[in-house]
């Protein structure tokens, strides 16, 4: 049996005995004030390391009628709060992990099998600890759980660590999703016998159609972590009182291990650390990458690799220390497709690649920034790019960036030489003097602009085909770029195709007050490339 009934403490009182253990039992005065609530549906989502079940654990140890609770906590912070031991080895605690149920050697590797040995396990069980109050033949959890409160009106605490692990191990198995969601919808809301439902996990609740499966749990995550923020990862005050004890270096440490940036109550923002690289660190006097790639991170680097979306060119930015603005709204909650780098990069965020702060200048929306938090997990981004061979991408965002710049800065002279050195760089010696091989070139030399454009090739606009069009993402504050080429012809030709056939009219935002419009031209005898920069006032 893998479920555990009124355990006794024993995996927290050995955690407590670990010389790298960092209290923080005060979260208990908090999850307290949602037992027997409205509000006692909490679900923690934390990447891995971050201590799901340290605190899982502890909450077992704390609830249990048959645990060592008043041995264990009376030296601990909360032991020293006024009432801490009201809800004291009150309640029946089911703790259940549900990685325990992925399939053996053997069994068939399906969800369908874990959700069987869950089910099964669960039963078991109940049936176990009160088949003498149970009659025989009942299946169903809910059924057992209903006879067991009525006949001893005592009431449960269910811990589900790990609650998401089948859906990150068969993430196409939309089937079998729902149907574990239905299970848990079942067994837990508006039931009289659940006290405090606590779920730990990575992803969020997934959501199907307008409504989310198991909409009564509140949701606490990296994107928003509301009261529970300062037990996210380490404190400052737990790393230091760990380098005082193993006479580490806190600077490296924090060079390292620090950087997230966690949305607590009232936009407060609190900075925490990787609880496992910081322990690992610390122990070994080594400071270096402790991170561990998940397989749900394997599969994300393959969007990496691919370029989806302009993907790989973000995370180099990214790498290089920059910031975007996402909106986590595009993750549906899927690893087995993906609308948009947003919703890839919000992935990345609850998998603890990435850390996220809410935009200062629009608190009223979802919207945030990502980066990456520290060197260590510079470094795994820097493992994905170099085994796909993409060592030099910084290099050439830079000098992306710059032509970006020029563009922008209508400085037609700068411009015009990148687009030489380009053109030289890029193109293929035998298909170079063509407008197919410029357009192709262009694609290439922009790689920057991917961070906040979507560049279409031969966007429908006005009364024909605009070859370059560079439409400003969502929360992009570039406006939006037509770029056309000739060959043969001048820049000039150029610009006065974009105005005579009224590209202009495929910018449809409303909000847009000027657009940039470039002309570029290649002259194929004297290899001389000119540029010609226009910003136009949007007129509505």
């Amino acid at each position: 049996m893998k479920a555990v009934f009124n355990g006794k403490g024993i995996v927290f009182r050995n955690l407590m005995k670990d010389e790298t253990f960092a209290d923080q039992s005060e979260v208990l005065k908090l999850i307290n004030r949602h037992v027997n609530t409205d509000r006692q549906y909490l679900a923690v989502l934390r990447p891995h390391g971050f201590g799901k079940s340290v605190i899982a654990s502890m909450l077992e140890a704390y609830y249990s009628k048959e645990g060592e609770g008043a041995e264990l906590f009376s030296g601990l912070k909360f032991g020293e709060n006024e009432g801490w031991d009201r809800y004291l080895s009150k309640f029946n605690v089911i703790h259940i992990t549900m990685t325990d149920y992925f399939p053996e050697k053997g069994q068939l590797n399906s969800a369908g099998t874990m959700i069987d040995l869950f089910t099964d396990d669960l039963r078991q069980m109940l049936y176990e600890r009160y088949g003498d109050i149970l009659p025989e033949g009942l299946t169903d959890s809910l059924d057992l759980l209903n006879r067991i409160y009525q006949e001893t009106q005592e009431q449960f605490i269910f811990i589900i660590d790990e609650w998401d692990a089948m859906m990150r191990r068969f993430p196409e198995d939309e089937e079998n999703k729902k149907y574990y969601l239905d299970i848990l919808l079942k067994l837990l809301k508006d039931r009289a016998y659940v006290a405090l439902a606590y779920m730990t996990g990575i992803l969020p609740i997934k959501k199907y159609g307008e409504h989310s499966a198991l909409n009564m749990f509140r949701e606490i995550s990296l994107l928003h972590a509301d009261e529970l923020a300062p037990y996210t990862g380490f404190t400052e005050d737990n790393v230091k009182m760990l380098c005082d004890k193993f006479g580490a270096d806190l600077e490296k440490i924090r060079f390292w291990y620090d950087g997230y940036t966690v949305p607590g109550l009232g936009g407060e923002m609190y900075s925490v650390f990787n609880p496992l690289s910081v322990t690992t660190a610390v122990q070994n006097q080594n400071y270096k990458s402790c991170w561990t790639a998940t397989e749900t991170y394997e599969a994300l680097s393959e969007y990496i690799v691919l370029n989806f979306d302009g993907l790989k060119e973000k995370i180099q930015y990214l790498s290089d220390g920059g910031e975007i603005l996402i909106d986590p709204a595009e993750f549906k909650n899927d690893l087995s497709s993906f609308q948009g780098t947003d919703s890839v990069l919000t992935a990345l965020v609850h998998l603890g690649y990435l850390t996220f702060r809410p935009d200062p200048d629009d608190l009223d929306s979802e919207c945030g920034f990502v980066k990456v938090p520290n060197r260590e997990l510079k470094r795994e981004f820097e493992k994905t790019l170099q085994t796909a061979g993409m060592e030099n991408l910084s290099v050439m965002l830079k000098e992306s960036e710059k032509l970006l710049q020029a563009v922008l800065a209508c400085d037609e002279e700068k411009t015009a030489e990148m687009v030489r050195r380009a053109h030289a760089r890029f193109a293929d010696p035998l298909h170079y003097n063509s407008e197919e091989a410029l357009a192709s070139v262009l694609l290439q030399a922009f790689q920057y602009a991917y961070i906040f454009y979507n560049i279409r090739r031969e966007m429908p606009a006005g009364e024909g085909f605009a070859d370059l069009y560079f439409e400003p993402l969502k929360y992009s504050s570039y406006p939006p770029m037509i770029v056309e080429l000739k060959y043969n012809q001048t820049a000039e030709t150029a610009i006065r195709q974009i105005h005579e056939r009224n590209y202009i009219w495929t910018v449809k935002d409303p909000a847009c007050q000027e657009a940039v419009l470039a002309g570029i031209s290649y002259d194929k005898d004297t290899k001389e490339h000119t540029c010609r920069i226009e910003k136009v006032k949007m007129e509505r």
